[in-house]
């Protein structure tokens, strides 16, 4: 799945080139952006798109996905990222704007510099299907590390600790 604008800056290009390399696979793009009406023009596209869509409909496609695409080379701190690993799905992600600060790679997604390597990690998956098993428990587990619950914890033993 990609979860995104649907534009340049957000990858949708190399998304829609994996779409089109993997017809052995399912493409889901959540989201609205100036290339949408190009990419559902494109006959070669195989990307079911969704548009904008609420919470709870995101939820509810997420629980039947295995792993999420964000090729994406400029990003601050997507959200994204950890909403589907928090439903026990991994990204792909790129290095370019730090995401190895957060995902272990080959743990609980993968970073990654090229679009090769993408298609790397994909066929990784592909040929063991109990790698995505793995990644998606260790998803989870990336996503508890930043749940409020955990943070206000930490956070209040650090206001204890000062008085």
């Amino acid at each position: 799945i990609f979860i995104g604008t649907v534009e340049e800056a957000k990858g949708i290009h190399e998304y829609n080139e994996l779409s089109k390399l993997y017809n052995n696979l399912n493409f889901h793009a959540i989201g609205d952006g100036p290339l949408k009406k190009t990419l559902e023009n494109d006959i070669n596209n195989r990307i079911n798109f969704y548009g904008l869509l609420d919470n709870d409909k995101l939820d509810a496609i997420l629980e039947n996905i295995d792993l999420l695409i964000l090729p994406s080379k400029a990003e601050g701190f997507p959200k994204v990222i950890l909403e589907a690993a928090s439903a026990g799905v991994p990204s792909i992600v790129y290095s370019d704007y730090g995401a190895n600060e957060w995902i272990l790679n080959n743990d609980s997604g993968f970073v990654v510099n090229t679009f090769e390597q993408i298609k790397e990690s994909l066929d990784l998956l592909l040929k063991n299907q109990s790698e995505i098993k793995k990644r998606s428990i260790n998803a989870i587990k990336l996503s508890k590390n930043y749940d409020w619950k955990y943070i206000i914890k930490d956070w209040e033993k650090i206001i204890s600790s000062l008085s």
